[in-house]
């Protein structure tokens, strides 16, 4: 089952996928290491020759906790929902077929989260 009521783990993951596919632009050099994985991030671990290299992304919760003073609501129809506030740890797996090449390619992930906005100025 997907999208139903409470479903915010596979959503999230969904939008991690989307960030670093995006992330990963036409302005990287054509040789980059990153250009190779972008069509292969997943949510899932790659089953395939073809997914590699690639990156699966997890998701798991640190914190969940009610939101706000009165957490339980009712809507115009009586029916009772409430609020949460969750925070949560994102794991980023690179996966290849040597060794090499996901230390290259992990290199380049980290490179790209910590230095891309020093690079763009």
């Amino acid at each position: 089952m997907t999208g139903g009521i409470g479903s915010f783990i596979e959503p999230m993951k969904r939008s991690i996928v989307i960030a670093l596919r995006e992330a990963i632009d036409d302005d990287l050099p054509s040789d980059d290491v990153l250009r190779r994985v972008k069509d292969n991030i997943d949510l899932e671990y790659p089953t395939d020759e073809l997914q590699y290299p690639g990156m699966w992304v997890q998701f798991s919760f640190t914190r969940i906790i009610p939101s706000g003073i009165t957490p339980t609501m009712y809507d115009e129809d009586g029916n009772r929902y409430a609020m949460w506030t969750f925070e949560g740890r994102i794991t980023v797996n690179v996966v290849a077929l040597t060794s090499l090449e996901r230390d290259r390619i992990s290199d380049a992930v980290i490179s790209m989260f910590a230095f891309r906005e020093y690079f763009a100025m």
